[in-house]
Parts: structure tokens; sequence; C-alpha cells
């Protein structure tokens, strides 16, 4: 939500706010700020009228379509560490060729999904400061240091996967191993801090 007031209907007017000539207004005796990004309900097609999409509902769209495509690739990402790193560990355990192939398999889809998950992932980033400037111009300060422990978790992971991709023939079986629990363990802790700022934008 753009909108400061609490339980503001989405559609039509924010309360507190009135609606003149497209554009919400606050209300004299509401004591609000004036609107900016994302609280317009000028609806606007191509012909340059009034029938459509309202600001709000397209930035939502566009979040909300991101999200969706970024959440199947990094849920993926964080997982498919966890069976690379059981298989490997089979294979030092057993010697069964069958666990090594496994484990290489994994890892290459463990370095797709990392690679669309980090796009993807970029693109949100981008767009809560394009799409909710005003949210974030309130809540920025909250929410970024959770993002950049994020950020330092991301290059940890990014940091051992590159020693888990090109380090088979390179470092002992150990150490590999140990790069690719780095993989399970910063991925998953990516993940918690992101899941942490969206609990705090729920219950802030």
């Amino acid at each position: 939500r753009t909108d400061i007031s609490p339980k503001a209907p989405i559609k039509g007017a924010a309360r507190g706010y009135e609606d003149k000539n497209g554009t919400l207004t606050p209300h004299p005796a509401a004591g609000l700020p004036s609107p900016r990004v994302g609280m317009s309900t000028k609806r606007l097609t191509s012909h340059g009228g009034h029938k459509g999409m309202t600001d709000l509902l397209a930035a939502r769209s566009q979040m909300g379509m991101s999200l969706a495509f970024h959440i199947i690739f990094s849920v993926i990402g964080i997982g498919m560490p966890l069976l690379m790193v059981i298989a490997e560990g089979l294979y030092l355990k057993t010697k069964d060729k069958a666990y090594l192939t496994l484990a290489k398999r994994w890892s290459k889809g463990t370095a797709i999904m990392f690679g669309v998950g980090a796009v993807s992932g970029t693109v949100l980033s981008f767009e809560l400061g394009l799409l909710w400037p005003e949210f974030m111009a309130y809540a920025g300060a909250v929410i970024g240091m959770p993002f950049s422990l994020e950020g330092f978790a991301f290059f940890l992971e990014a940091i051992f996967l590159g020693i888990y991709l090109y380090g088979w023939e390179r470092v002992s079986p150990k150490l590999h191993l140990a790069a690719g629990v780095g993989v399970m363990v910063s991925g998953a802790l990516s993940g918690i801090f992101v899941t942490t700022v969206n609990a705090w934008m729920n219950t802030p």
C-alpha cells in the first residue's frame, strides 16, 4: 500500500482524501500529506481516455508478476543445495559414482536457479524504489539493514558456489563438500533476511 491512512479502501478515494479531477487530494479536515506516486485514481488508456488501469493497480500488478516469477527460482535455488550436499556426502561415504553424477547435476541446476534468481531479485529491488517511493522513504531506514545482510549472504553464496562448481578436481573432497555446505547455509540466510523484511511489512 502506498497510502498511509489505516484501513483505506482499495476502490475509490482513500480514506481522508477527496477525488478531484481524477487525482486524490487530502480533505482539509483530515490533516494528511499530499499524495504522490500510486495515489492517483485516474484511469488512463492509449487513447488518452479515463478507462483502464489505475496507477496503483498497475504498480501492484507489476510487483506481483515480478514476485511470482522470482519466488519460484529463489525457493528452488535455496532447496537444491541441500540435495546437492547430501548426494556428494553419500558419494564420499559409499564411493558410488551414481551419487557423484547426481551431485554434479544438482550443482548445475543450482547454478541456473541462482543466476535467474539473482537477476529477478535485482529487478524487484529497483521496483521497490521506483513503484513505491513514499513507502521506501518512510520504511527504508527500517528494512535497509536486513536487505544489506541479505546482500552479504548473497555474495557469500556466490563465492561458495564458484568454489563448488570449479573446484571438483582443484580442492580436497572435504573442502569441496564444505563449500557446498556454505552455499546451502548462505542461501538459507538470504531467504531468512528477506522473509524478515516481509514479516515487518505485514506486522510493523
